[in-house]
């Protein structure tokens, strides 16, 4: 049997998954899509990947690579769940995702090939990665992050989000749910449903899934998102991962200097009141220059040499030392957190 005939005989045992999928779909009434389905006679819906809000994601495989190619390729199947069909709100969200992430051109950003409907109902193709989210791996307790790993996910997102406000887009939604790391570090965002161009007048309605804990008090949800809004999500994203929570208490911790927590706590104020900070200030929490995060590749981010390099041209560690050497003696009995700072110092040191 050549590659021809088995692909003809995958694509017929397909075609009893498809009937089967039908006949058990929510309700009977046929709606949505299914494991086993297949979509616009290419697209083979492999296993649910995700489900989130009004929101499903398939892990798909490409047919026509398959046979034609004899290539195993996959895509990222995302569409609306049974129930959210016939939602306006859910159908906006999902195609102006689509329209944007055709307008965004990142490494770091999701791709999407193509904005398409099956029998009345909405999806998007997108890239596949294998990875998973920020939010998950934080609740890993199995395999705790290190601070090294730590900077650079906040680096890498720092140089994503600041490469969508130069292209005039503001996310919306960061999250750590929306943000995936790949086995060999690196970080992809994604969920581009809340996210419009700077400065936009007047956005369609659309579901509104930011949670609270990553959105400025009293943001008006019928207003479009600002940059603000995107710099208070990743501070609190910072937050998350070297203090568990966005709302948990500010100490100093292994790879986070008191330095950059008091700089930390001024830039939350200054985004809680709508003010962006100083540019010097995101440099002091951040513990890099932002000018150098903008002109450094994302993929040496996730190398030992560039991040090594990266840190040891930032004078904040060095005063940051200093000033833990200089209180150690005196304060070591009340303050014993110091002394991570000075373990924290001497390993990134060697």
């Amino acid at each position: 049997m050549n590659s021809m005939e088995s692909s003809v005989v995958r694509l017929q045992s397909n075609s009893a998954s498809i009937a089967r999928g039908k006949a058990l779909s929510v309700g009977g009434t046929g709606k949505g899509f299914s494991v086993g389905q297949i979509v616009n006679d290419r697209y083979l819906l492999v296993e649910k990947s995700c489900s989130s809000g009004a929101f499903v994601v398939f892990k798909a495989q490409d047919l026509w690579r398959l046979a034609e190619l004899g290539q195993e390729h996959f895509l990222a199947f995302k569409t609306l769940k049974n129930q959210w069909i016939d939602c306006r709100e859910a159908v906006n969200t999902l195609l102006c995702e689509g329209d944007m992430l055709h307008k965004i051109q990142h490494e770091s950003v999701i791709r999407s090939f193509i904005s398409g409907n099956e029998d009345g109902i909405p999806f998007l193709l997108l890239e596949w990665h294998e990875g998973r989210t920020l939010e998950n791996m934080m609740k890993d307790s199995h395999y705790p992050l290190s601070a090294q790993v730590k900077r650079r996910i906040i680096w890498q997102l720092v140089a994503v989000v600041g490469s969508l406000h130069r292209q005039g887009i503001v996310h919306g939604d960061i999250q750590p749910a929306n943000i995936v790391i790949r086995p060999d570090g690196r970080l992809y965002l994604n969920n581009f449903g809340a996210a419009c161009l700077d400065n936009m007048a007047k956005l369609p309605q659309r579901l509104y899934r930011a949670l609270p804990d990553f959105v400025i008090k009293n943001h008006d949800p019928t207003q479009a998102p600002k940059r603000e809004g995107d710099w208070y999500a990743i501070l609190q994203v910072l937050r998350c991962l070297y203090f568990g929570g966005p709302r948990t208490r500010m100490r100093p911790k292994p790879g986070l200097t008191f330095f950059q927590i008091r700089a930390l706590r001024k830039a939350l104020w200054k985004l809680e009141r709508k003010k962006m900070p100083d540019i010097y200030l995101l440099d002091e929490v951040f513990g890099v220059s932002l000018e150098q995060l903008s002109t450094c590749n994302l993929k040496a981010l996730t190398t030992d040499s560039r991040a090594q390099q990266a840190e040891s041209d930032s004078p904040l560690k060095h005063v940051g030392l200093v000033f833990s050497g200089l209180c150690i003696g005196v304060l070591s009995s009340q303050y014993g957190y110091l002394l991570d700072l000075i373990k924290e110092g001497w390993t990134i040191i060697s």
